[in-house]
C-alpha cells in the first residue's frame, strides 16, 4: 500500500503538470493567423489530457481502496448519479454514459467540430462573438491560474504519507487516514467528483415552518427574529438544477439567517426533485400558479400589499419573468447571478446552441442535471482537476470547522436535480438561442413578457470572474428594465462568491437595506488593462479632445435639436456634442439610468430627455408637440435610434429546411431602424416646413451599401434609409430643408471596446486607416452637416468608415 500511494501521486503530479504544459503552445501569439478550425483543434488538443487524467485518476483510486465494490458504485450512478427510474433501459443509460464527463472529449469535439464547419457561414458579428468566447474564457482561465496550483506538491503528500505510517496512534494522523479513506470511499460509492457523503453532511439550520404546498412544490416560512416595521416579506426563487439550501448552509454561513436576524421575514419555494411524470410541466406553470400562487399566499399571510423578490441564477429568471407579468405585485426585486441573454452567455451560451436538447428529451423525459454537471465539468475540465489537487493536499491542514464547511459546499454542487423537459426547451429556445427574453418576446400565459415592464427597484448582482453566468449575459437585465432605481453590483469572484467569498459579505448588508427601502450606492467596477488597439483608440480619442477645443465655434448657438437613441454610444456623443456648441438638445431612449446620467453630466435645464419608443406614432408626434411647445421650433433631427437582429434567411442542411429568419425578428427591425425614422420625420417635416428651415439626419450604415450575411432586416433598414433620405432631399429641398443620411463603419462603442485585442485588430486591419472609428467623429460628421458649413449639402449619404468600404 505504501509504495502504491507513492507512485500513485508521483504518476499523478506528472500527468498533472503535463497537462498545464499542454497549453504552453496555447496563447494569443499562436493564434494570431490562426483559422477558427485549428484555432478549435487547439482548444481540444490543450483540454484532453484533463479528461483523460480524471478517468485515470478515478480508475487509479478505486485500486487504493477496494473495499467498495464496482457493482454497488454502478448501482447508485444507475439509481442516484442520474436520478431516472430504477429500471432504466440500458441502451438508454448508453446514451447518456456517451454524454457525460467520462466521454466528454468525443462530445466536446463534435461541438467543435461543428461550429467550426457553421463559422463559414457566419457574419463577421457572429463569429466575432464565438471567437470571444473562446479565446477570452480559456486564456483568461489558465493566465489567472497561480503557478503553485499547476504543480502538485508531492513531497508533502510523502510526508504526511511516511508520518502516518510511522505515527498511526497520532490524532492528527487518525483524523487524516480517516478523512482519506472516507473520501475514497465515497467517491467509490457516489461518483469520482464527490468528496463528502451527502447522506452524512448536515445542512440548513434556520428555522423555518411548511406553510403552503401546490403539488409538490413546498413554500417555507423562516420567520424574522426581531420583525422590522414597515418592510415587506421576501420571496425567494431559487434555480431548478439545484437545492436552495446553498443560501441556508450552515450557522454563520448562512444568507437566509442573516435577513431574518436583521429582521426581515423570508419565505422561500422548493421546487422539489421532478420525476419523468413531471416532464410536461412548463416554465408558464411554474410563473402562474407556482409562484403567483405564492405570493398570493406571502401578501395574505404577511398582511402586505406586495413582496420583495430574490431570485438566483435559472431562479433569478422565474423571479424576472414573475415581476415582467405581474409588475404590480413586487416592491423591490433582487437578481443574483442571473443570465438574460445567450448571446453575451459565453462558452456556457455556445454550449446551450449546440446541446442536442430534443434528443436528450425524447429519451429521458426530463433534462438530467448530473448531465450538466458533467457537461460544466467537460466544458472546464482543469477546474475539477485542481479541486482535487487542493483536496489531497490540505487534508491535514484543514480544521474541523473548516472541513464542514467543504463538506457542506460539497454536497450543495452534486445534490442536482433534474429539470422537467418542457421547461428546459422553453428556457434553451427563449433565453439562450433565440434571446426572446431580452427582446420582450417571451409569452407566459398567453401575453408577451417585456423587460420594459418592471418598474420596481432593481438590484442585480453580476459575479465578474462568472463563466456560468457571464457578466455582459447579467448586465442585459440593467439595460433593458424601466426602473429608475436600478442597480448593477459587481461583485469579485465566480457564480457562487456572494455566499462564500469574504469580501461580498458588506453586499449582504446593501442587499438588507436595499430591501428596507435604503438605495446603496452603486459602485461600477473598473479596470487598468487596455488592450494595444484600446489604447491606438485611446490616443486617437485624446486628439479628438484637444480638437474639439480648438473649433468649438457654438456654430449651433440657441438652435433646437432632437436626438433619437440618444443617451449611449454614437448618440450619447452626438448630444454631447451639439450641446457643447451651444444647441438646446432634446433626445430620447428607452434605457432610463443613461439618460438621467447623460442630463446630470450636461447639467444645464436647456437639454431635456423622453423616454419615446419611436415605433409608436402617437408617442412621437407627443414628443415633438413637447418641443415645440417648450422652445417653439426644431432646427435639427438626428435619427440615431436603432437595433440589430442578426439571422440567416434560411438555413438549410441535408436539403431540409432547419431554420429561417423569424418574422418578428425581420418585423422588429423594420419597426425602429426604418418606421421609426419614418415616424419622427415625419411629425417634425411640418413644423420645419412653417419656419421655412431645417436640417434631418439620419443614421445609415455600410452594410446598407454593399449588404452583409446574416443581415436582411438590418441591411434593408439601412439602405431603405438612404432611399428615404434621397426622396426627402427632393420633396423638402423647396422649403430649405435639408435631408442628409450618415453610413459609419466599425465603431469604438463601449460594446466593441469589450471584445478582445486580436480580434479588434482583425477588424481595424480591413479598414485602410487601421483602427475603428470614435464615436464622437461620427458627432463631428453630424454637426458639420447640421451648420451652415454644409449649407448647399443635400440628398447626400456620408460614410464615415476611415476607407471600409473602399478598402473591401
Amino acid at each position: 500500500m505504501h509504495d502504491e500511494f507513492f507512485k500513485f501521486w508521483e504518476n499523478a503530479a506528472k500527468n498533472y503538470q503535463k497537462a498545464f504544459e499542454s497549453y504552453k503552445n496555447f496563447s494569443p501569439q499562436s493564434m494570431q493567423n490562426a483559422t477558427p478550425e485549428t484555432m478549435m483543434s487547439s482548444f481540444m488538443q490543450a483540454g484532453q489530457p484533463f479528461l483523460d487524467m480524471m478517468q485515470k485518476w478515478y480508475q487509479e483510486m478505486s485500486k487504493l481502496h477496494m473495499n467498495q465494490g464496482s457493482e454497488e458504485y454502478l448501482r447508485h450512478k444507475n439509481q442516484q448519479m442520474f436520478g431516472l427510474m430504477e429500471n432504466i433501459d440500458q441502451k438508454m443509460f448508453d446514451v447518456l454514459s456517451k454524454m457525460t464527463a467520462e466521454n466528454m472529449a468525443d462530445s466536446y469535439q463534435k461541438t467543435l467540430d461543428k461550429m467550426g464547419n457553421a463559422s463559414k457561414q457566419f457574419d463577421m458579428q457572429t463569429m466575432m462573438d464565438y471567437l470571444q468566447t473562446i479565446t477570452t474564457e480559456y486564456l483568461r482561465d489558465i493566465e489567472a491560474i497561480p503557478e503553485n496550483a499547476k504543480k502538485i506538491n508531492v513531497e508533502h503528500l510523502w510526508e504526511i504519507w511516511t508520518k502516518m505510517l510511522a505515527n498511526p496512534n497520532d490524532e492528527e494522523m487518525k483524523t487524516y487516514s480517516k478523512r482519506l479513506q472516507e473520501s475514497l470511499a465515497v467517491k467509490l460509492k457516489y461518483g469520482m467528483e464527490y468528496y463528502a457523503d451527502p447522506e452524512k453532511t448536515k445542512v440548513g439550520f434556520s428555522p423555518r415552518n411548511l406553510v403552503w404546498k401546490k403539488d409538490k412544490y413546498q413554500l417555507f416560512h423562516y420567520p424574522a427574529v426581531n420583525p422590522k416595521k414597515n418592510t415587506t416579506p421576501v420571496l425567494i426563487v431559487y434555480s431548478l438544477i439545484n437545492k436552495p439550501y446553498i443560501l441556508d448552509l450552515l450557522p454563520g454561513c448562512s444568507f437566509i439567517e442573516y435577513l431574518t436576524k436583521e429582521g426581515l421575514d423570508v419565505y422561500l419555494i422548493d421546487w422539489g426533485e421532478p420525476d419523468y411524470d413531471d416532464r410536461k410541466i412548463t416554465l408558464d406553470h411554474l410563473i402562474s400558479p407556482v409562484i403567483s400562487g405564492a405570493v398570493d399566499f406571502v401578501v395574505e399571510y404577511s398582511k402586505s400589499e406586495k413582496v420583495s423578490i430574490l431570485g438566483h441564477c435559472i431562479g433569478g429568471i422565474l423571479a424576472t419573468l414573475y415581476a415582467a407579468r405581474y409588475p404590480e405585485k413586487v416592491e423591490r426585486l433582487v437578481t443574483l447571478t442571473t443570465p438574460i441573454s445567450g448571446t453575451d452567455g459565453g462558452i456556457v451560451g455556445l454550449w446551450a446552441h449546440l446541446l442536442p436538447t430534443e434528443q436528450i428529451l425524447q429519451t429521458f423525459g426530463n433534462m438530467p442535471a448530473k448531465l450538466i454537471r458533467y457537461t460544466f465539468i467537460g466544458l472546464k475540465p482543469y477546474y475539477e482537476v485542481i479541486r482535487w489537487k487542493k483536496f489531497y493536499e490540505n487534508l491535514d491542514k484543514m480544521n474541523e470547522q473548516a472541513m464542514t464547511a467543504f463538506c457542506a459546499v460539497d454536497k450543495w454542487i452534486n445534490d442536482n436535480i433534474d429539470v422537467p423537459g418542457e421547461v428546459f426547451r422553453k428556457f434553451i429556445l427563449e433565453i439562450y438561442q433565440e434571446n426572446r427574453l431580452s427582446k420582450g418576446q417571451t409569452n407566459i400565459n398567453g401575453k408577451n413578457v417585456s423587460l420594459a415592464n418592471i418598474t420596481c427597484p432593481l438590484y442585480n448582482v453580476i459575479a465578474e470572474d462568472d463563466w456560468i453566468v457571464t457578466p455582459p449575459s447579467a448586465k442585459v437585465l440593467n439595460d433593458n428594465v424601466a426602473s429608475e432605481v436600478n442597480i448593477q453590483k459587481i461583485i469579485p469572484g465566480q457564480h457562487l462568491s456572494i455566499i462564500f467569498h469574504p469580501k461580498n459579505r458588506p453586499v449582504w448588508k446593501e442587499m438588507l437595506d436595499f430591501f428596507c427601502g435604503d438605495v446603496p450606492q452603486e459602485k461600477k467596477a473598473t479596470s487598468d488593462h487596455k488592450s494595444q488597439q484600446q489604447k491606438k483608440n485611446a490616443t486617437v480619442s485624446k486628439k479628438l479632445d484637444t480638437q474639439q477645443k480648438e473649433i468649438n465655434l457654438m456654430r449651433m448657438q440657441d438652435r433646437v435639436v432632437m436626438i433619437t437613441g440618444g443617451a449611449r454610444g454614437i448618440g450619447r456623443a452626438t448630444v454631447l456634442k451639439f450641446a457643447s456648441e451651444g444647441a438646446k438638445v432634446c433626445w430620447c431612449d428607452l434605457d432610463g439610468d443613461a439618460n438621467k446620467a447623460l442630463h446630470e453630466e450636461l447639467g444645464s435645464e436647456n437639454h431635456s430627455y423622453h423616454h419615446v419608443n419611436v415605433t409608436d406614432r402617437n408617442a412621437v408626434r407627443e414628443w415633438v408637440q413637447q418641443i415645440v411647445d417648450k422652445h417653439g421650433r426644431i432646427d435639427v433631427l438626428v435619427n440615431n435610434a436603432g437595433i440589430t437582429r442578426d439571422n440567416f434567411l434560411v438555413k438549410v442542411k441535408n436539403g431540409e429546411l432547419v431554420k429561417e429568419m423569424p418574422e418578428e425578428e425581420f418585423d422588429q427591425v423594420i419597426d425602429i431602424n426604418l418606421k421609426g425614422v419614418f415616424n419622427c420625420t415625419q411629425a417634425v417635416a411640418p413644423v420645419m416646413i412653417k419656419q421655412e428651415s431645417g436640417v434631418i439626419l439620419s443614421a445609415s450604415s455600410v452594410v446598407g451599401l454593399y449588404g452583409n450575411i446574416g443581415q436582411t432586416n438590418y441591411v434593408a433598414t439601412k439602405a431603405g434609409v438612404i432611399g428615404m433620405t434621397q426622396v426627402w432631399a427632393r420633396e423638402l429641398g423647396r422649403y430649405n430643408i435639408r435631408v442628409n443620411a450618415v453610413s459609419p463603419g466599425f465603431i469604438a462603442t463601449e460594446m466593441v471596446k469589450k471584445i478582445p485585442e486580436k480580434i479588434i485588430a482583425g477588424i481595424a486591419g480591413k479598414t485602410p486607416m487601421n483602427r475603428l472609428g470614435e464615436p464622437r467623429e461620427l458627432a463631428n460628421v453630424y454637426l458639420w452637416l447640421a451648420s451652415d458649413e454644409a449649407s448647399f449639402v443635400s440628398g447626400a449619404n456620408i460614410s464615415v468608415d476611415g476607407g471600409l468600404v473602399w478598402g473591401t
